[in-house]
This record gives C-alpha cells, sequence and structure tokens, in this order.
C-alpha cells in the first residue's frame, strides 16, 4: 500500500477536527457576542437534533458532552466523505481548491436546509 493510502485515514482525521474545532469555536464566539448564548446551549442545540430539543436543555453538562462528541463526529464524516470521492474524481484531485470550496458551499446549503428544517436553530 503507497504511503498516501496508509496516511490518508490520518490526514483525513487532522482535517476533520481541525474543521470540527474551527466551526465550534465560531459559533460558541458568534452566539455568545451577539445574542450571548453559553457555549453549553449552543452544545445542547447539536445535541438536540438526536435527542430533541427538550431532552437536550434538560440535560446539562452530560448533554453538551454529547453535543460537542456528535459535532466531532460529524465533522469527521464530511472530511471523510471528502476524502474518499477526492480518491475516487480525479477532477477533485486536480483542482484542490475548486473541488472543497464546491463541497464546503454544498455542506453549508446541506447543513442549513437540515437545522432550517429539524428546529434544532430554535434551541
Amino acid at each position: 500500500m503507497p504511503a498516501t493510502t496508509r496516511s490518508l485515514p490520518l490526514w483525513t482525521a487532522i482535517g476533520g477536527l481541525i474543521a470540527g474545532t474551527l466551526d465550534i469555536v465560531y459559533a460558541i464566539t458568534y452566539w455568545g457576542l451577539t445574542h450571548h448564548v453559553p457555549a453549553q446551549r449552543i452544545l445542547h442545540s447539536v445535541a438536540s437534533g438526536l435527542i430533541g430539543r427538550e431532552a437536550a436543555l434538560a440535560g446539562g453538562a452530560a448533554t453538551a458532552s454529547h453535543g460537542l462528541f456528535l459535532h466531532y463526529f460529524i465533522a469527521l464524516v464530511m472530511a471523510a466523505v471528502y476524502a474518499v470521492a477526492a480518491r475516487k474524481l480525479d477532477w477533485m484531485r486536480r483542482h484542490p481548491w475548486l473541488a472543497s470550496t464546491v463541497y464546503g458551499l454544498w455542506l453549508f446549503v446541506a447543513m442549513d436546509f437540515i437545522l432550517s428544517h429539524s428546529g434544532a436553530e430554535s434551541s
């Protein structure tokens, strides 16, 4: 197995962890500064997509931890999907900036649609 193939899971994990960290730091900072929403409430919002709004808000620190885990899990899955697609689609390897920008915009629209239809953003 070539070295690049062996290191793909490592770089996928690193990319997912970086993306997840930047995203959650942005969300906590933005909502905290603009609407005075505590960080725990942001993480409850993430968990609410899986367990429901009332259960998430009632869960305290344990539910916030669950939300943080889910957030990173989603980020890692998103990175893995991109990595697998880039291995199979030659144009993504030839044009990584374009491919990653298109993928990022697609994820933004997809997540916005999911959140706006799940009610998670109102928690």
